[in-house]
């Protein structure tokens, strides 16, 4: 039977593929029951709506592992990549090379991949942030996340909501639209909004109902901060899955 090159390496972008669905899954689960998000209370007295967020503790903390075990998988690839190519491999030597500058490379390269076959170097050096955008190289991006979740727990908050709308629903079924602008960055337990009641707004014969939209993003995450959950994963788990490939393919 012919063994395929790199199964375990592929292997583990799948299991970050897996990581990333229940993670998106969860997500959207928590929202639509209500388990985060922002919260509208009446305040009668100051006939105001007063706009809350929330995100539990223990939410950001499950979600935040599991990003994680995305970015892990996905670091790991790469290690098992290199170790599978290189046919004599030495422990505590032998790995993926993650190199800032160009100048530190050549020592760095002929320490972790010698021996492996040339096409492979070239790949491999592609994409250090040396020579794909310093900072905003998704290599440079997975690696520093990669070791930042190795410490703590990668922190997501929500996304700065820049507008919702107002729904007043009357008692005929007649409704009136407000849309409405804010700019808050969304931490738990913060105050978003204080909106004055319109003139008409008399429940239980009005009522009100909110539309908005905001995603979820890493903070305080390194190069990850202030990036979209879902995006930034996504991207990171189609870097490693595409140069992997190209690795399997040098083989």
């Amino acid at each position: 039977m012919r063994v395929e090159p790199l199964n375990a390496a592929r292997a583990k972008i799948d299991r970050a593929k897996q990581h990333l669905e229940q993670l998106k899954t969860e997500m959207a689960s928590d929202e639509a029951a209500n388990r985060y998000g922002l919260a509208f209370l009446d305040d009668f007295k100051t006939r105001e709506h007063i706009v809350t967020y929330s995100m539990p503790e223990h939410l950001s903390i499950r979600y935040g592992i599991l990003a994680g075990e995305v970015v892990g998988q996905v670091r790991s690839a790469l290690e098992h990549a290199v170790w599978e190519m290189i046919p004599n491999p030495i422990e505590g030597k032998t790995g993926f090379p993650v190199v800032w500058e160009q100048r530190n490379y050549p020592k760095k390269q002929s320490l972790m991949i010698d021996g492996i076959n040339s096409y492979a170097a070239t790949a491999i050096e592609r994409v250090q942030p040396f020579n794909d955008g310093g900072s905003s190289a998704p290599l440079y991006i997975l690696n520093e996340t990669w070791k930042r979740d190795k410490h703590r727990v990668l922190n997501i908050i929500g996304q700065t909501v820049a507008g919702f709308q107002r729904s007043y629903i009357f008692d005929d079924g007649t409704a009136r639209h407000i849309p409405t602008t804010t700019s808050r960055k969304l931490v738990d337990g913060a105050e978003v909004a204080r909106i004055a009641f319109p003139d008409f707004y008399q429940p239980p014969k009005v009522r009100m109902v909110a539309v908005v939209a905001f995603t979820l993003e890493f903070w305080d995450a390194g190069p990850a901060t202030g990036k979209s959950v879902d995006e930034l994963l996504r991207r990171l788990v189609q870097f490693g899955q595409l140069l992997i490939e190209t690795l399997r393919a040098t083989v």
